[in-house]
């Protein structure tokens, strides 16, 4: 999308003052204002606050009269039903996704989306915010190699060697070393955010990792931009590690596929984890497909007394992130939540524990 925010018309007056370089646009009329007069906005600018409200809502005025409606539990995907089409935003972003015959709707939105705004058409998606996609009859890959490299080359670590772990055991000690220097403050909080990124888009694996790094992130020591240097390292090795979603239908016979509806999560906690304020660390992730679709890595709020009481706080996290998952996939497949009638109920969502003390506490409605 081209200059979106410049699309919507603004519904309250605002005012501006007389911007420098007007007389650019019509020399005659520049000459007749002064500095002491206002201009009053009919659209929206960029930097203006309540652009980004404004753009949200005429595009999705518009997606709404091509009968493609946003899902309630998140705002940013719209979904049509008759279209067979799922439209993802992100501010000026838009990837339109549909199954098989229906992508001949893909046409008649984007002819639809063209007559109003200025609009560049990609083609087939092969990169969104960062993440590569490559995609197959069969199966979809989501990586970010070319971020990994830019990122490391970034920070000049381009050439070195590579870990076959993003931290080593014992990291979280209390060990103190001198705090870093100003400049290094800032290289720090650099690479936490860069590799946060990844985190949250392709690499549940540094999960665990950007929760321990991002807690110095304030005041980091030298030791901490040793450990986040590691994990640098370590994505040198793992550079070229993506997300496989393989279509259910061509999995190999005998292997247990979690894919919708028997979409699985689990979860797990460590208890006292944290050396310093004996904090406990919780974790969950879901499979779809088999392959991850949601992750966590966060320290717990309370200090646990007993493993039960962290797995138990751990479980309670990934209960709610299965709620909003289940509430995302029904939407998707088209099947809705109904307590009345039980056919179109949605199949219950696995959730794996690993301690028995927790599941039974879980499952005693006296005791929780």
């Amino acid at each position: 999308m081209v200059t979106a925010f410049l699309n919507p018309v603004i519904e309250e007056p605002t005012a501006i003052t007389i911007p420098e370089g007007i007389e650019w646009l019509d020399p005659k009329p520049a000459h007749e204002l002064t500095p002491s007069l206002k201009l009053r906005l009919n659209k929206a600018l960029y930097g203006l606050r309540q652009a980004p409200r404004l753009w949200y809502k005429d595009l999705a005025t518009t997606l709404t009269t091509l009968g493609i409606s946003p899902s309630s539990s998140d705002l940013n995907l719209f979904l049509s039903q008759l279209r067979r089409m799922i439209i993802l935003l992100y501010v000026d972003y838009i990837l339109l996704c549909a199954q098989g015959n229906a992508v001949a709707h893909l046409d008649e939105v984007k002819t639809a989306l063209k007559s109003k705004y200025q609009i560049r058409d990609l083609g087939p998606a092969q990169q969104y915010l960062g993440i590569t996609i490559r995609q197959s009859p069969t199966q979809i890959i989501l990586a970010q190699s070319p971020y990994v490299l830019t990122l490391l080359k970034r920070f000049g670590l381009q050439d070195c060697n590579g870990h076959l772990t993003p931290l080593v055991s014992g990291s979280r000690t209390k060990t103190e070393s001198p705090p870093l220097p100003p400049a290094e403050i800032k290289t720090y909080q650099a690479i936490v955010g860069g590799i946060m990124y990844l985190m949250l888009a392709t690499r549940p694996d540094l999960a665990y990792s950007i929760s321990v790094l991002s807690k110095h992130a304030a005041n980091p020591q030298e030791h901490h931009l040793g450990m986040a240097k590691r994990v640098l390292r370590y994505l040198k090795r793992t550079a070229q590690l993506a997300l496989v979603y393989t279509k259910a239908s061509v999995l190999l016979k005998g292997l247990q596929a979690f894919c919708w509806p028997t979409t699985a999560g689990f979860t797990d906690s460590d208890w006292a984890g944290d050396p310093i304020n004996r904090h406990s660390t919780a974790a969950f992730l879901f499979l779809c497909s088999g392959t991850v679709v949601s992750w966590k890595s966060k320290k717990e709020s309370l200090v646990a007394l007993s493993t039960t009481e962290a797995e138990y706080m751990a479980a309670s996290e990934a209960f709610k992130e299965a709620v909003w998952l289940r509430q995302i996939l029904s939407k998707i497949h088209g099947t809705f939540i109904s307590r009345e009638d039980s056919s179109s109920a949605t199949p219950p969502m696995m959730l794996y524990i690993d301690n028995q003390a927790a599941i039974k506490l879980i499952k005693n409605p006296t005791i929780s």
